[in-house]
């Protein structure tokens, strides 16, 4: 199945500098990416979307990681292109160095995708995507 999800510019992380445009399932999935590191408020059209996974790791949370994977999943279901989707969340290392792995799996309407998300302290990194 054919689905249009329009275009957009690279963006990750950052804009290329060359500005390439991308079309098809890579539209959603850097939405979807771009979700997981845009702390909510920050951006004007959307003041209630947006998390960043960051702060998970940050601040002595009181959540479980299934709770954690549950806000996360909560914020993917925002986006009108992710039909369904399981989230996954795992936190290793001690406190002053610990990461976050962001397995996620999902269906657009074309079909199933999955992530890999690692996160620590600075970064929020697309490991895999199916």
């Amino acid at each position: 199945m054919s689905v249009d999800y329009g275009k957009d510019l690279w963006c990750l992380d950052d804009f290329s500098p060359t500005m390439p445009e991308v079309t098809g399932r890579t539209v959603p999935i850097q939405r979807l990416v771009r979700r997981l590191y845009t702390p909510r408020g920050s951006c004007p059209d959307c003041p209630n979307d947006g998390i960043d996974v960051r702060d998970f790791l940050n601040t002595g949370s009181a959540l479980t990681d299934t709770q954690i994977a549950g806000i996360i999943a909560g914020e993917l279901r925002k986006d009108v292109a992710c039909l369904d989707v399981t989230v996954v969340a795992t936190f290793s290392g001690p406190t002053p160095k610990r990461t976050l792995t962001i397995d996620i799996v999902g269906e657009l309407a074309d079909g199933p995708f999955a992530l890999v998300i690692g996160v620590d302290q600075l970064t929020v990194e697309l490991l895999k995507a199916t």
